[in-house]
């Protein structure tokens, strides 16, 4: 398997956790959180919690996965995805934090509009992110 620099693992394993304590931050408002879920349909409910369930199994899998590489002293393209996975979930639900209140005040179509572009260029990057380890995978 091909070699990912240590570095990229390092930089993993230091920003996962800055992002978690920038969602900590960000979700002080805990119970109005809870509040707006209980007023949600049944299918937006299993989304939201799909949606939790989903950031905690990709930013602890990234975490241990940049852990990993370093205390093994090297990495594959297959931890690095999952390193890449957990920062940008942790990017993602951030800017979903950020952008709650302006979610709030707009249309559904206007919604729609402000995150379809969003989601489409997060999963463009993972699949160039794919391509890349699949490409230049040494067998």
């Amino acid at each position: 398997m091909s070699q990912i620099p240590l570095a990229f693992f390092q930089a993993g394993a230091t920003a996962i956790p800055t992002i978690l304590i920038a969602l900590a931050i960000g979700m002080k408002h805990g119970t109005q959180e809870a509040e707006s879920i209980a007023r949600q349909s049944r299918r937006e409910r299993r989304t939201s919690i799909g949606f939790v369930l989903l950031l905690v199994l990709t930013v602890v899998g990234g975490e241990f996965s940049a852990l990993f590489a370093l205390l093994s002293g090297s990495g594959n393209y297959a931890l690095a995805t999952m390193v890449w996975l957990g920062v940008s979930m942790g990017l993602l639900t951030l800017i979903g934090e950020l952008l709650k209140p302006i979610l709030g005040v707009l249309s559904k179509n206007e919604r729609r509009i402000l995150i379809w572009p969003l989601l489409v260029l997060w999963c463009g990057v993972f699949v160039l992110f794919l391509f890349e380890a699949v490409v230049f995978t040494e067998v």
